[in-house]
């Protein structure tokens, strides 16, 4: 069924229980209730994105019609013919099916108030009610395996004979929403006084398909915690943003996200736009290409690149790999996934300028891509990034690291990325 279609069906039974005469389903699009959101184009239901979300969710899609008159849209140019070509070209948010109001979202990078949400309730907990507990929440915002912040924790609440617990408590993290990267997760754990966890669950803060941050009222079905042996924080930022599909008897929290304007969306700027910006903040930056480095310098990049991977620089060699990254960029491009581990992924200037150096960077051997698409390294445009350079691999190349490729799709957000792509191309182009 398309929205042509449902539209058709609730206008007939308007005029059924209405009387009412002379309405077009044409003259009226669907809109998200409580969203700026209207599903557009001639497509089955089921593709939409808010459908889908919904649906895995286990939550009941709400829908509006509202005239056509005064929604204002951006349709962009679609390519009828689908060729090798409309894989490789960059996703719009188009690919959502859902369009917006002209003017109804703002950048996130416009916005210096430190990012903050409430723990508001939990119900269904998995304890024994016949003694007293006591449980919080504990909450951390990390960009791959990387702490972005702080960790925050709520007060400890008794829990009640049915299992759930009230906070209405808000958690405010010491990181300004400017500073959050696109594929930052928000990790929460909800443990007993005594330390033991009792559910873990990871969510997304912002929509890749949308780069939208999340806002509003949010529930969230929670994961058995189990114990890692390897280390002591609760905190699990590798595990799956799914929720529990068992939600029946699984533990629920539920939360309310922040909402940093009233009328406008927020939204992680496009690629133009952040190398738009990359380009004007180096302009003014000090730092600049360090051609005339001392040969001692170039040696320092040539050892740090045949190093392990999981070697761990230390600071003053991060300070050294990045202050030359143009360096890198020229002389020593296989240094990029060193270059990376020095980025600050909560600066969103730095942020904007890796993501231009990606740009022009040349393509690595396949054995360092494999390296970016690794869990450190959660940056869309950093995978992407890996992905290009396994385009010009041969099938036995591809064949001999199929392994490898097929266990990075766990630490991809979505299914829906370049990395699956190109997988199913190969898949196809070889049957």
């Amino acid at each position: 069924m398309t929205p042509l279609q449902l539209l058709r069906i609730i206008l007939n039974k308007k005029t059924i229980m209405l009387n009412s005469q002379g309405e077009r389903p044409e003259d009226f699009v669907l809109k998200v209730c409580g969203r700026e959101e209207y599903f557009v184009g001639d497509y089955p239901i089921i593709q939409y994105l808010y459908i889908q979300d919904t649906l895995l969710s286990d939550g009941v899609p709400t829908l509006v019609t509202v005239s056509c008159e005064g929604v204002p849209v951006d349709v962009p140019t679609l390519r009828e013919n689908s060729d090798d070509s409309d894989m490789k070209r960059t996703r719009s948010s188009f690919s959502t099916l859902t369009l917006r109001k002209k003017g109804k979202h703002m950048s996130s990078w416009n916005i210096q108030e430190p990012f903050t949400f409430r723990v508001c309730a939990i119900s269904r907990l998995n304890c024994d009610v016949n003694r007293t507990v006591e449980v919080g929440v504990h909450a951390g915002l990390f960009h791959g395996g990387k702490s972005l912040s702080e960790s925050q924790k709520t007060t400890e609440k008794q829990v009640s004979k049915e299992g759930s617990c009230e906070w209405e408590e808000d958690l405010t993290f010491d990181l300004k929403v400017c500073n959050i990267p696109r594929m930052a997760r928000l990790c929460l754990v909800v443990y007993e006084i005594s330390k033991t966890a009792k559910g873990v669950k990871s969510r997304r803060l912002k929509d890749t398909k949308q780069n939208q941050l999340k806002t509003g009222a949010m529930t969230l079905y929670m994961w058995t915690y189990v114990e890692d042996i390897q280390t002591d924080d609760l905190l699990h930022p590798l595990g799956t943003v799914v929720s529990n599909p068992n939600v029946q008897h699984t533990t629920t929290l539920t939360l309310t996200f922040h909402r940093y304007h009233l009328e406008r969306t927020v939204m992680y700027p496009s690629l133009e736009t952040v190398l738009q910006f990359a380009a004007a903040n180096s302009e003014t930056s000090l730092d600049a290409p360090l051609v005339n480095q001392p040969n001692l310098y170039l040696e320092q990049l040539l050892s740090m690149q045949e190093k392990d991977p999981l070697h761990e620089l230390h600071e003053q060699e991060r300070k050294t790999i990045w202050s030359m990254r143009y360096d890198c960029l020229e002389r020593i491009p296989n240094l990029l996934p060193k270059l990376l581990d020095c980025v600050e992924w909560n600066d969103h200037r730095e942020v904007s300028e890796v993501t231009a150096l990606l740009q022009k960077w040349p393509k690595l051997p396949v054995e360092k891509a494999l390296e970016l698409l690794d869990y450190a390294y959660a940056d869309q445009f950093v995978r992407s990034f890996a992905v290009r350079c396994l385009q010009d691999a041969s099938d036995d190349d591809v064949s001999l690291y199929l392994l490898q490729l097929v266990q990075a799709l766990k630490h991809e957000s979505y299914l829906s990325c370049d990395l699956v792509e190109f997988l199913l191309r190969r898949a196809l182009n070889n049957q």
